[in-house]
């Protein structure tokens, strides 16, 4: 865990999408990530890649300073086992725990756009979308 005024380090989980992710990231850079494919079982797949993305990143579950989980829109098994998954480690490890949009955390991925898009399936031939405007206007 990091003191005041240093980079904060925070462990990202979201699997409202049929490909789920887990992120490491210290400050504004993610140093560490593992992918959940289609073929995975999300709920027994989610753990072993938090485990993946922490030992990638150099980082003990007790160094994180917050937890950080898609609430969607999305599968809503998926976005379940993410947030019970987030708020579990979050109350064992005495950590806050912040929901974000799925969608917005896919479009401030890609960095370099100052307008960018997130679109989901949402199935029977629906989107889940959301248009974003980054930096000043």
């Amino acid at each position: 865990m990091k003191g005041e005024g240093l980079e904060r380090v925070r462990l990202a989980l979201d699997t409202s999408t049929s490909v789920g992710s887990v992120a490491v990231a210290v400050g504004a850079r993610v140093v560490a990530r593992a992918r959940l494919t289609k073929q995975s079982r999300h709920a027994a797949a989610l753990l072993p890649a938090v485990d993946e993305a922490l030992e990638a990143a150099g980082v003990g579950a007790s160094e994180l300073d917050d937890l950080v989980v898609g609430e969607g829109p999305g599968s809503f098994t998926g976005v379940r086992v993410a947030a019970a998954t987030a708020k579990g480690l979050a109350l064992a490890l005495e950590r806050p725990l912040h929901a974000v949009s799925s969608l917005a955390g896919e479009a401030l991925a890609h960095t370099g756009f100052p307008i960018r898009y997130a679109l989901f399936d949402a199935s029977a031939e629906r989107v889940y979308g959301a248009c974003y405007g980054v930096g000043s206007a």
